[in-house]
């Protein structure tokens, strides 16, 4: 197997924030490969930054978009790095710690 390309089943590209000249960019991360490559290729506005070692596009909702609806069924878009601070369970209820701290021990556990 040729290790400067991967299959479909292991392509991956991780997106980053990143901020140049004052301007809030994403990063697309990933291993050479030529699919990855020819499809970035396709995005407008993407340049290639020496300094991160990465391709880069003005951050705003439509490259944003524009990046999933690329890539979808083509490589992982890990986006850890990116959403950040997005909640990881919404409308998830509030749990009470003091029904465990009552509780009836149960004869032979071990708390």
């Amino acid at each position: 197997m040729n290790t400067t390309t991967s299959t479909a089943k292991e392509r991956s590209i991780t997106l980053k924030h990143l901020l140049i000249d004052n301007q809030k960019m994403i990063g697309i991360k990933f291993y050479p490969d030529k699919v990855i490559q020819a499809l970035i290729k396709t995005i407008n506005g993407v340049k290639w930054s020496n300094h991160f070692g990465m391709v880069i596009l003005p951050n705003n909702k439509t490259n944003l978009d524009l990046v999933f609806k690329t890539f979808k069924g083509v490589a992982w878009i890990n986006s850890n790095q990116f959403f950040t601070n997005k909640p990881l369970h919404q409308g998830s209820q509030h749990l009470d710690i003091n029904s465990y701290r009552i509780r009836k021990p149960i004869e032979d556990w071990k708390y």
